[in-house]
Protein backbone atom coordinates (compact mmCIF):
# COMPACT_ATOMS: atom_id res chain seq x y z
CA UNK A 1 0.00 0.00 0.00
CA UNK A 2 1.26 3.25 -1.31
CA UNK A 3 1.88 5.84 1.65
CA UNK A 4 0.75 9.41 1.56
CA UNK A 5 3.76 10.79 0.50
CA UNK A 6 4.49 8.52 -1.98
CA UNK A 7 0.89 9.34 -3.57
CA UNK A 8 1.86 13.00 -3.42
CA UNK A 9 5.15 12.55 -5.09
CA UNK A 10 3.10 10.72 -8.11
CA UNK A 11 0.81 13.11 -7.92
CA UNK A 12 3.58 15.48 -8.71
CA UNK A 13 5.07 13.80 -11.45
CA UNK A 14 1.71 13.56 -12.66
CA UNK A 15 1.16 17.19 -12.55
CA UNK A 16 4.46 17.82 -14.06
CA UNK A 17 4.04 15.50 -17.22
CA UNK A 18 0.82 17.04 -17.85
CA UNK A 19 2.13 20.84 -17.67
CA UNK A 20 4.94 19.57 -19.58
CA UNK A 21 2.83 17.99 -22.80
CA UNK A 22 0.91 19.62 -25.35
CA UNK A 23 -1.85 17.01 -25.28
CA UNK A 24 -2.91 13.78 -23.18
CA UNK A 25 -4.07 10.87 -24.81
CA UNK A 26 -6.23 7.93 -22.13
CA UNK A 27 -6.37 4.57 -22.99
CA UNK A 28 -7.86 1.63 -21.14
CA UNK A 29 -5.44 -1.13 -20.97
CA UNK A 30 -7.17 -3.92 -19.52
CA UNK A 31 -6.13 -7.29 -21.17
CA UNK A 32 -2.46 -5.79 -22.36
CA UNK A 33 0.23 -8.34 -21.26
CA UNK A 34 3.70 -6.98 -20.01
CA UNK A 35 5.46 -7.26 -23.54
CA UNK A 36 2.96 -5.22 -25.28
CA UNK A 37 2.83 -2.34 -22.74
CA UNK A 38 6.58 -2.43 -22.72
CA UNK A 39 6.59 -2.02 -26.51
CA UNK A 40 3.62 0.50 -26.67
CA UNK A 41 6.30 2.73 -24.20
CA UNK A 42 8.75 1.90 -26.41
CA UNK A 43 7.08 2.87 -29.83
CA UNK A 44 5.25 6.25 -28.28
CA UNK A 45 8.79 7.22 -27.42
CA UNK A 46 10.01 7.21 -30.57
CA UNK A 47 7.08 9.51 -31.29
CA UNK A 48 8.02 11.67 -28.37
CA UNK A 49 5.24 10.44 -26.35
CA UNK A 50 5.54 8.96 -22.87
CA UNK A 51 2.95 6.20 -21.34
CA UNK A 52 2.37 6.13 -17.41
CA UNK A 53 -0.11 3.44 -16.01
CA UNK A 54 -2.00 5.49 -13.27
CA UNK A 55 -4.39 5.27 -10.35
CA UNK A 56 -7.92 7.02 -11.56
CA UNK A 57 -8.53 9.59 -8.22
CA UNK A 58 -4.61 10.66 -8.35
CA UNK A 59 -5.25 11.37 -11.98
CA UNK A 60 -8.09 13.19 -11.18
CA UNK A 61 -6.00 15.83 -8.34
CA UNK A 62 -2.84 16.37 -10.87
CA UNK A 63 -5.62 17.33 -13.64
CA UNK A 64 -7.12 20.04 -11.21
CA UNK A 65 -3.99 20.99 -10.21
CA UNK A 66 -3.56 21.55 -14.21
CA UNK A 67 -6.97 23.36 -14.32
CA UNK A 68 -8.05 20.66 -16.24
CA UNK A 69 -11.45 19.08 -15.23
CA UNK A 70 -12.83 17.85 -18.63
CA UNK A 71 -11.70 14.59 -18.22
CA UNK A 72 -13.27 13.21 -15.18
CA UNK A 73 -15.69 11.22 -17.06
CA UNK A 74 -12.97 9.20 -18.72
CA UNK A 75 -11.72 8.18 -15.83
CA UNK A 76 -12.81 5.23 -15.37
CA UNK A 77 -12.02 1.61 -15.23
CA UNK A 78 -7.88 0.67 -15.84
CA UNK A 79 -6.09 4.23 -17.01
CA UNK A 80 -3.02 4.52 -19.32
CA UNK A 81 -2.07 8.10 -20.32
CA UNK A 82 -0.18 8.92 -22.97
CA UNK A 83 1.31 12.03 -22.68
CA UNK A 84 2.35 13.58 -26.01
CA UNK A 85 5.29 16.22 -26.04
CA UNK A 86 5.77 16.62 -29.65
CA UNK A 87 3.47 16.04 -32.53
CA UNK A 88 -0.34 14.61 -31.74
CA UNK A 89 -0.88 13.60 -34.88
CA UNK A 90 2.10 11.55 -34.56
CA UNK A 91 1.06 9.76 -31.18
CA UNK A 92 -1.84 8.96 -32.57
CA UNK A 93 -0.87 7.59 -35.85
CA UNK A 94 1.48 5.30 -33.90
CA UNK A 95 -1.39 4.11 -31.48
CA UNK A 96 -3.21 3.55 -34.54
CA UNK A 97 -0.64 1.19 -36.08
CA UNK A 98 -0.38 -0.13 -32.38
CA UNK A 99 -3.87 -1.20 -32.68
CA UNK A 100 -3.82 -3.12 -36.07
CA UNK A 101 -1.91 -5.76 -34.51
CA UNK A 102 -4.40 -8.37 -33.37
CA UNK A 103 -3.12 -9.35 -30.38
CA UNK A 104 -3.28 -5.65 -29.15
CA UNK A 105 -6.89 -4.87 -29.94
CA UNK A 106 -7.61 -5.23 -26.03
CA UNK A 107 -6.45 -1.47 -25.60
CA UNK A 108 -9.29 0.71 -25.80
CA UNK A 109 -8.77 4.65 -26.59
CA UNK A 110 -11.34 6.83 -24.38
CA UNK A 111 -10.36 10.27 -25.67
CA UNK A 112 -7.74 13.00 -25.53
CA UNK A 113 -7.05 16.39 -23.93
CA UNK A 114 -5.82 18.88 -26.59
CA UNK A 115 -5.67 22.60 -26.51
CA UNK A 116 -8.14 22.78 -24.09
CA UNK A 117 -10.42 20.55 -26.17
CA UNK A 118 -11.90 16.72 -24.83
CA UNK A 119 -12.01 14.45 -27.98
CA UNK A 120 -13.45 10.97 -28.27
CA UNK A 121 -11.54 7.65 -28.72
CA UNK A 122 -12.86 8.37 -32.54
CA UNK A 123 -11.58 11.51 -32.72
CA UNK A 124 -8.05 10.40 -31.85
CA UNK A 125 -8.31 7.89 -34.61
CA UNK A 126 -9.83 10.63 -36.97
CA UNK A 127 -6.55 12.35 -35.98
CA UNK A 128 -4.51 9.76 -36.69
CA UNK A 129 -5.46 10.08 -40.67
CA UNK A 130 -4.79 13.44 -40.84
CA UNK A 131 -1.40 13.74 -42.37
CA UNK A 132 1.21 14.94 -40.03
CA UNK A 133 2.93 18.07 -39.60
CA UNK A 134 6.32 16.89 -41.69
CA UNK A 135 3.92 15.78 -44.39
CA UNK A 136 2.07 19.12 -44.57
CA UNK A 137 5.46 21.03 -44.85
CA UNK A 138 7.13 18.83 -47.80
CA UNK A 139 3.63 18.82 -49.57
CA UNK A 140 3.90 23.40 -48.85
CA UNK A 141 7.17 22.67 -50.18
CA UNK A 142 6.15 20.91 -53.16
CA UNK A 143 3.37 23.21 -54.39
CA UNK A 144 6.00 26.35 -54.22
CA UNK A 145 8.07 24.35 -55.74
CA UNK A 146 6.12 23.25 -58.68
CA UNK A 147 5.04 26.92 -60.28
CA UNK A 148 8.90 28.21 -59.47
CA UNK A 149 10.73 24.81 -61.02
CA UNK A 150 7.78 25.60 -64.36
CA UNK A 151 8.89 29.30 -64.35
CA UNK A 152 12.95 28.21 -64.56
CA UNK A 153 11.67 25.59 -67.62
CA UNK A 154 9.87 28.20 -68.94
CA UNK A 155 12.84 31.03 -69.07
CA UNK A 156 14.96 28.24 -69.89
CA UNK A 157 12.87 27.20 -73.36
CA UNK A 158 13.26 30.82 -73.89
CA UNK A 159 16.48 31.15 -74.05
CA UNK A 160 17.63 28.08 -76.03
CA UNK A 161 14.34 29.13 -78.26
CA UNK A 162 16.95 32.67 -78.67
CA UNK A 163 19.98 30.82 -78.88
CA UNK A 164 18.51 28.20 -81.90
CA UNK A 165 17.18 32.10 -83.89
CA UNK A 166 20.53 34.10 -83.31
CA UNK A 167 22.31 30.25 -84.84
CA UNK A 168 19.73 30.27 -87.17
CA UNK A 169 20.08 34.02 -88.13
CA UNK A 170 24.29 33.18 -88.05
CA UNK A 171 23.97 30.27 -90.63
CA UNK A 172 22.32 32.26 -93.17
CA UNK A 173 24.68 34.86 -92.91
CA UNK A 174 27.42 32.61 -93.22
CA UNK A 175 25.30 30.95 -96.00
CA UNK A 176 24.73 34.02 -97.91
CA UNK A 177 28.36 35.40 -97.45
CA UNK A 178 29.54 31.96 -98.94
CA UNK A 179 27.78 32.67 -101.73
CA UNK A 180 28.63 36.00 -102.43
CA UNK A 181 32.17 34.67 -102.29
CA UNK A 182 31.91 31.74 -104.73
CA UNK A 183 30.15 34.03 -107.46
CA UNK A 184 32.94 36.60 -107.34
Amino acid sequence: MHTRETKAKFVKEISSDISESKALILLNFKGLNFRQTTDLRYNLKKKESSYRVVKNRLMKIALKENNIDKLDDLLVNETGVAFVYSDMVETAKELKQFLKNKDNEVLKIKGAYYNGECYTGEDVLKIADLPSREELLSRLVLSMKSPISGFVFLLNNIMLNFINVLNAIKDKKQNSLEEKNGSN
